[in-house]
């Protein structure tokens, strides 16, 4: 009965996981498939936020002026936006992966693999969808990109992981259960 439980609670821990991926290239979908006016709306509205942020008066600009500071880096937002949303959806598929095949410690590499594989393909496949959205059209660079940005998140959170396995094997007494608490001084 206790080995139905765990197993009962492993395959509800995959599915969650599964599910939260294949949300987040729904959301990736979602944006593909706007026409290209309204997506180039979203980035400039995106581009007068960062820029109300990073210019000095920048509200004091008149409205074609602030227009003008969006469009003018326009493209870096796309970019940066290309490379996070696949960053993420590679840090997903690394946790999607690691509930579902149980991978032992010595092969996070193949679990990454897997991840940055799988994210690419679905870049490719995303771009190749943008090819029938109207205004749009597939670019082998933004496939690039989204692939660097695939292995830029794995990269990071491997990194962090490693930060984190360190600091508990530091702070952690043989037997003892880690906790985000501080110790009773009493």
């Amino acid at each position: 009965m206790q080995e139905n439980r765990k197993k009962d609670s492993f395959y509800r821990k995959s599915i969650f996981r599964w599910m939260v991926v294949i949300a987040w290239m729904c959301m990736i979908f979602m944006f593909s498939a706007m026409p290209a006016d309204d997506s180039t709306q979203t980035s400039l509205w995106v581009g007068e936020k960062i820029c109300s942020v990073t210019v000095p008066g920048y509200q004091k600009l008149n409205e074609e002026t602030k227009l003008l500071y969006a469009e003018n880096i326009d493209h870096g937002v796309r970019k940066t936006a290309h490379a996070t949303e696949y960053a993420m959806l590679a840090v997903l598929m690394c946790w999607a992966i690691a509930a579902e095949i149980q991978l032992p410690e010595d092969t996070w590499r193949r679990r990454n693999f897997l991840a940055w594989f799988f994210t690419t393909g679905y870049a490719a496949t995303d771009e190749f969808h943008q090819l029938f959205v109207t205004g749009r059209s597939g670019q082998v660079t933004d496939v690039m990109i989204d692939s660097a940005g695939a292995l830029a998140g794995i990269l990071l959170m491997t990194c962090m992981t490693g930060i984190v396995r360190k600091y508990k094997n530091r702070h952690m007494k043989e037997g003892e259960v880690y906790t985000c608490q501080k110790p009773d001084k009493s």
